[in-house]
């Protein structure tokens, strides 16, 4: 018998057993089997058995593709994996973004797959004793037209920023933690994504909606109060505070808020084995709290109160508004948690504006030492184990760095399994940037422990600029893009997909 005489089920049983690469090359054959390789169905078995790192939203169910989109982020996926494996990747597109100042670059992050691009800068002015934030948010859906659909300026030093995108990406809610020489807070803006403003020569107007949320004070000389890492998701924000006081070590505490209604609380201790200097992240309903404790380097995930997830009535209330520490909020119930118990890991700590937003599920930052650094990957869905606790226990995988080298800048995938990093030579005081990709071993049940490194970018590239000058890094694994910020203001966009 023929195969295109088959029946179908049978036909896609055989087909299954295929890689994707083998599918598209079936469907060359007649066209009976190019209308057969070409249905939803298979390409959405096919997607969802395949470990590509595919370009789509993390709100994305894949089934609700057609088969030609899936196709085209398929063979994209495959493009960009060969070419990334390759010794010496291939530069796809080189792209510079008009910026109208030559202030340092704070923060540079990718949002959606490499879509979207927030570009935050300080700015002091001379002659004036403030510091001033400047924020672009760039859309990159057509790389050859990016268009900058928002900037505008904060009075106050930048600490942190998030951004999260609503309403099918028709509008955005932006977070930003400042210092304006007396305290920290947050300034909240919501802006629409359907626009264009093209005018770089002053600064545009704020956003409609906006709104001030203020840390607590601090208490004369007794007390000093940081924004280290924010993050939002939907409308809730979290983020961890670290408070100095006098002969005291330094703790770290976390705190909530609508960005709405501006509800605000501080976060109880936390009840399962806390966690010191503690990260936080948002991902989904839950809250994910990384760092050390007794155990090693662990991840917890909790839910999200319920009074975070239902605004209440109340219309504002500042942070300021609570009676810090007697006014806590509750935490939710445990969903998950993973250690890594290592000693090594004790005294390291991740940066907290490398570390990228949750998305799927996996958390994934690395840990830089003296001679190497650590890639962790914690899981933040909880699963079924052998152990009444359902703990995870995680093993970081080691990167060699020379012993002659510091490492300036990083850039991890949101599944941690693409990184980058700036290597600079002490000797030659030359830099070059530095890839790495996380591939599964067959005999730890398909986890990530092996790696594949190399030179991405060495210090003299095919570009308009030299790694040696670059001061500020964006990356995302799935489009292949890197955003690079340049000493003196230029901004570039490399494109490896």
């Amino acid at each position: 018998m023929r195969i295109v005489g088959l029946p179908d089920d049978i036909l896609l049983q055989v087909v299954l057993y295929l890689s994707i690469q083998d599918v598209l090359s079936f469907k060359q054959t007649c066209r009976v089997l190019h209308a057969f390789g070409s249905t939803d169905y298979l390409w959405h078995r096919l997607a969802e058995r395949s470990d590509l790192l595919l370009n789509i939203s993390s709100n994305t169910v894949i089934t609700e593709l057609p088969a030609d989109e899936l196709q085209r982020v398929v063979i994209d996926a495959i493009r960009l994996e060969l070419n990334w494996r390759r010794s010496s990747p291939r530069i796809k597109r080189t792209m510079s973004l008009n910026i109208a100042n030559d202030a340092l670059f704070e923060h540079l992050h990718f949002v959606n797959g490499g879509k979207w691009l927030l570009v935050v800068q300080g700015h002091p002015r001379r002659f004036e004793e403030r510091v001033y934030t400047q924020i672009y948010f760039w859309d990159l859906h057509v790389l050859n037209e990016p268009r900058c659909v928002i900037r505008f300026e904060l009075i106050g030093k930048h600490r942190a920023s998030a951004v999260t995108l609503h309403d099918q990406e028709e509008s955005a809610t932006l977070v930003v933690a400042l210092n304006d020489a007396s305290a920290d807070f947050f300034e909240v803006r919501t802006f629409s994504l359907t626009g264009e403003f093209t005018t770089l020569s002053h600064v545009g107007a704020l956003p409609s909606v906006a709104k001030r949320i203020e840390l607590p004070p601090s208490s004369g000389p007794l007390r000093a109060i940081s924004v280290t890492s924010v993050s939002v998701c939907g409308h809730v924000l979290a983020a961890t505070v670290v408070i100095f006081a006098p002969d005291q070590a330094a703790t770290s505490h976390i705190v909530v808020a609508r960005t709405d209604n501006g509800s605000a609380h501080w976060m109880q201790r936390e009840p399962y084995k806390p966690i010191h200097s503690a990260l936080t992240r948002l991902h989904r309903n839950n809250i994910i709290i990384f760092g050390h404790n007794t155990e090693g380097y662990a991840c917890h995930v909790y839910e999200l109160p319920p009074s975070l997830l239902y605004p209440c009535s109340r219309s504002h209330m500042s942070l300021s508004d609570c009676d810090f520490p007697d006014n806590l909020l509750e935490w939710g119930p445990l969903v998950a948690h993973s250690t890594c118990v290592m000693d090594k890991l004790f005294n390291l700590f991740p940066e907290p504006s490398t570390i990228p937003s949750a998305s799927g599920e996996i958390l994934a930052f690395m840990l830089m030492a003296e001679s190497c650094a650590y890639l962790m990957r914690f899981h933040l869905s909880a699963r079924t184990t052998s152990s009444s606790s359902g703990k995870r226990f995680v093993r970081p995988i080691t990167v060699k760095i020379r012993a002659d080298t510091s490492v300036r800048l990083v850039g991890v995938g949101i599944s941690g399994r693409r990184a980058v990093w700036m290597e600079h030579n002490l000797e030659t005081t030359r830099s070059q940037l530095m890839k790495l990709e996380a591939l599964q071993d067959d005999t730890t049940d398909g986890e990530y422990t092996q790696i594949s490194s190399g030179v991405l970018l060495p210090p003299d590239p095919p570009l308009p600029f030299s790694t040696d000058a670059c001061q500020g890094l964006a990356f995302d694994e799935a489009s292949g893009r890197l955003c690079i910020g340049l000493w003196g203001g230029s901004l570039y966009l490399v494109d490896f997909s």
